[in-house]
């Protein structure tokens, strides 16, 4: 498949995940351009991943973390520019958004006190570009985090620890890896072709768990060149899908345990004509 036709010049890490969520979400977001309404699970993940973004510059830069008020600062500056307007909230009403808020600060404490001290940033949030054969136009995005020792990081925020073989199929962070990888390969990469796996760093995923006491769960991941060939494989199915104007709702072809949550946390939930309503039980 050419470039010639494809609907965007570039495939990232959060196309992919969109589309592996909902194609149709995916047409609603990247293609018509819906707005979509911010979810208190979104806007915490949204608000605490930009936080720590400015703490990991600040501490590359200065070799030490910012202080927890200007933490806060960050924070509340996001916070306050994706609160939705209280009309327009997905499955929270404002004092849910408040109480999450506050979850949030708990989270940020204890990232500044139990994680920040032990990261080495080498660089945050660096941009990638590759192409891959098989994927009609470049991949690129951004990498949370590269530490001093080469490991790739990504963090994320959820009410529940992560699966322990997660990595095994994340797309993300493989294409952060892949990505990072290219970037220090330069001109010595070949186009189109991955490196051998000997050649691309550990990833690692940070996941700060939203219980009553924050806990940091971190899942690492070395890659085999099955992983990067099996995992590759996916990027280029979604990519083709893409291609082809494949954009079915989620469960016209996929069966999942209590659809309607899907859909129930979809920013375009109101405005779409094929959401699943919970139902009832008798």
């Amino acid at each position: 498949m050419s470039s010639s036709g494809y609907p965007l010049p570039t495939i990232s890490p959060t196309q992919v995940r969109t589309y592996q969520r909902c194609p149709l979400a995916y047409k609603h977001r990247f293609l018509e351009r819906w707005t979509g309404i911010q979810s208190a699970a979104g806007l915490l993940g949204h608000a605490v991943h930009s936080t720590i973004e400015a703490a990991l510059k600040v501490k590359r830069r200065f070799r030490q973390a910012p202080s927890a008020e200007e933490m806060e600062r960050v924070f509340d500056r996001v916070w306050d520019r994706g609160l939705p307007p209280e009309t327009e909230t997905v499955g929270a009403s404002r004092d849910e958004f408040d109480t999450v808020r506050e979850e949030g600060y708990d989270m940020l404490s204890f990232y500044l006190e139990e994680v920040a001290p032990k990261v080495r940033p080498h660089l945050v949030e660096q941009r990638f570009s590759f192409e891959l054969e098989g994927v009609p136009v470049p991949v690129v995005g951004q990498v949370d985090l590269i530490e001093t020792d080469g490991v790739v990081v990504d963090h994320k925020t959820s009410l529940w620890p992560y699966r322990e073989d997660y990595l095994d199929n994340d797309v993300q962070l493989f294409c952060y890896a892949v990505g990072y990888a290219f970037f220090r390969l330069g001109v010595r990469a070949r186009k189109g072709v991955l490196p051998p796996a000997f050649m691309i760093g550990d990833a690692r995923v940070d996941v700060i768990v939203r219980e009553t006491i924050p806990q940091l769960q971190q899942l690492r991941k070395k890659y085999s060149n099955d992983d990067l060939n099996r995992i590759a494989e996916v990027l280029r199915e979604v990519a083709m899908k893409i291609g082809s104007g494949e954009f079915p709702a989620f469960w016209e072809v996929e069966d999942r345990d209590e659809p309607w949550r899907t859909c129930d946390s979809c920013g375009y939930r109101d405005r779409c004509d094929l959401r699943i309503e919970a139902q009832d039980e008798a």
